[in-house]
């Protein structure tokens, strides 16, 4: 049977940038460097702060981002203006329904 021989921590190699060294100890940074990617024109911030100022000076989103895809079930909520203490559901077919919300459930007001 082959005898096993076991290795010490000293007579690992370890390949990497000297950080910094204290007496009897060497902070070795492992790895590969890190590069700072190239960004496409379309993410850099000359492209995206004038987008972002543009969007944020209009209220609200749109419709079309609210209600894409599958539509059942998925409803736009809002406070009615006229009396705080109540909620508009708006469905995707832009039925609009007044009522309150109790606990995590909508529900309609009677007229």
């Amino acid at each position: 049977m082959p005898s096993k021989t076991k290795k010490s921590a000293s007579a690992r190699v370890v390949i990497g940038e000297v950080v910094a060294r204290v007496a009897g100890f060497a902070l070795v940074a492992v790895g590969p460097s890190k590069r700072a990617s190239r960004t496409s024109t379309s993410e850099s911030a000359s492209t995206l702060v004038p987008r972002i100022a543009r969007a944020r000076s209009k209220p609200g989103i749109s419709r079309d981002a609210v209600f894409k895809g599958h539509t059942r079930n998925v409803y736009s909520y809002s406070i009615d203006p006229s009396d705080t203490s109540r909620v508009v559901r708006v469905a995707a077919n832009g039925r609009r329904t007044v009522g309150r919300l109790v606990g995590s459930k909508f529900v309609p007001v009677k007229r």
